[in-house]
């Protein structure tokens, strides 16, 4: 992130870019104080950001890749949209591993949504690694492609 984007950020919260970061994460959608950003869209590359909390959404690794993360690039590679067909492709990635069971694509956020950056509600489910954040709302965000 450089300063003219910095300086877009509020100035009263925190700030954390997962730019470099490993595997697939969600922000919960709440008032946390700390704001986390990434590049997104792929060759777009957006700088999109959140207020929340964050949580590791990773199931298994090979080569240092998230085999979450390597499925959810591979549909949404350059996008800077989703689209229903791809939201039905990324929900049924959801249904594959226990820790993202609890995640649905958020329909009504879908323009807004894009490679590395999908708006997500959350739902109760037992496998899930948190509790008593059900019925909120979420980004899942990873490495961008570019």
């Amino acid at each position: 992130m450089d300063e003219y984007q910095i300086k877009l950020l509020p100035k009263n919260k925190k700030i954390v870019s997962l730019y470099n970061s490993l595997g697939v994460h969600l922000i919960f959608k709440i008032n946390s104080g700390v704001i986390y950003t990434n590049q997104t869209g792929g060759h777009a590359c957006c700088q999109s950001f959140e207020e929340g909390v964050l949580l590791p959404f990773n199931s298994e690794y090979v080569h240092k890749e998230s085999i979450i993360e390597k499925e959810l690039s591979s549909i949404t590679n350059n996008n800077i949209f989703l689209s229903p067909e791809i939201a039905d492709k990324i929900d049924k990635i959801f249904m594959k591993y226990s820790v993202t069971k609890c995640a649905k694509v958020d329909r009504i956020k879908l323009k807004e949504s894009m490679e590395a950056w999908v708006h997500v509600i959350i739902s109760e489910n037992k496998e899930c690694e948190f509790y008593n954040f059900y019925d909120g709302k979420g980004i899942l965000t990873w490495n961008n492609s570019d």
